[in-house]
């Protein structure tokens, strides 16, 4: 019995988290979860602090202090816009396209390097319009008043926007982390052998 406390980024491998940690309460029916959300930076550094026990990130992400296992599931980068956007029949946005439109950006200096690297040139000569650290509160914005937010693709679908991949595809991996030092409890270490062995 116990609690365990994870921070996660606004991924598609939360699902394949999910369904661990369902298994795992299956057997230890005690076990409460307590999920927080953010960016890597913010859930990152509430593990540094000792407020969260695991942390599902993103990666590009120094993991060089941690423990960790990768996730299966790839995340795929694209843009969300509005459906009526001029955008929205396109089958792929490749570097340029964007060049003209007010983009939201996510607040995650590595991870906007990525998006850098793959926009080449062209990321100078985009407009920002905003940032984010939640995709649900980007894509609201988005969908109320117009521009492209260049986000993960999630699993579900949200009323109002359509999603369009980058071409070449931007497929980055995610992990989870844990601070070797912060395994004390009997329940951690269970939790721990359990995740490595699925």
């Amino acid at each position: 019995s116990g609690e365990i406390s994870i921070g996660c980024c606004e991924l598609r491998s939360m699902k394949e988290l999910s369904k661990m940690i369902a298994a795992f309460q299956d057997i230890y029916p005690l076990v409460k979860i307590k999920l927080h959300s953010g960016n890597n930076e913010d859930i990152k550094q509430l593990l540094e602090q000792g407020t969260l026990d695991f942390a599902l990130l993103l990666e590009p992400v120094d993991i060089s202090h941690y423990r960790f296992i990768r996730m299966k599931e790839k995340e795929l980068f694209g843009v969300l816009v509005q459906d009526e956007s001029s955008f929205s029949k396109r089958e792929c946005i490749i570097p340029g396209d964007l060049v003209g439109t007010q983009v939201v950006t996510i607040r995650d200096m590595s991870v906007h390097n990525e998006l850098r690297s793959w926009s080449h040139h062209y990321a100078t000569q985009m407009e920002n319009k905003a940032t984010y650290n939640s995709v649900y509160n980007g894509a609201t914005f988005v969908r109320e008043s117009g521009g492209a937010l260049i986000c993960l693709k999630l699993s579900h679908h949200i009323n109002g926007l359509t999603f369009i991949p980058l071409d070449p595809p931007l497929e980055l991996h995610s992990v989870l982390v844990w601070k070797e030092q912060n395994v004390f409890s009997s329940l951690m270490k269970t939790f721990i052998q359990f995740i490595q062995d699925k």
